[in-house]
């Protein structure tokens, strides 16, 4: 197994994978398009990192990486529900862990949907604090 930037040719992969974990999906509508995967793929602020077995995608964890403010957004860390349990996740964080430290970024944050009660188990786990609860809001620009 290992650890490597996400790569255009991922994105069906990636689209497949991200969008199957309903236990973080927070619309009814597939949060993670084609597009936006691609876009993120692209774009040098961003940490898209998959874990590969095989030659098969079969994890991902993605985050926002403001460098200049020394801040990170957290989005997610999927795991494809054949390799659970594997401790992959935990290489996965132990990645972005250490890639926060390469860049500098003192703190890091994200937002897990209230009864995704796994995950949670999993970032106490990490050292991670839970906060205050908050909605979440969202809106469609046409």
């Amino acid at each position: 197994m290992k650890i490597r930037k996400a790569k255009l040719n991922d994105l069906n992969k990636l689209y497949k994978l991200m969008n199957s974990a309903k236990e973080i999906q927070t619309t009814n509508k597939k949060v993670y398009s084609k597009n936006l995967i691609k876009n993120c793929i692209k774009d040098p602020s961003v940490y898209f990192f998959v874990i590969e077995y095989n030659k098969k995608v079969i994890g991902v964890s993605l985050a926002a990486l403001w460098k200049n403010i020394g801040t990170s957004y957290w989005d997610s860390i999927v795991i494809d529900k054949n390799f659970r349990g594997k401790k992959l996740s935990k290489r996965l964080y132990q990645h972005y862990i250490n890639t926060l430290k390469k860049h500098n970024i003192k703190y890091f944050w994200g937002i897990v949907k209230y009864n995704n009660y796994k995950i949670q188990k999993i970032l106490k786990k990490f050292g991670m604090k839970r906060q205050n609860l908050c909605y979440f809001y969202d809106r469609e620009i046409k």
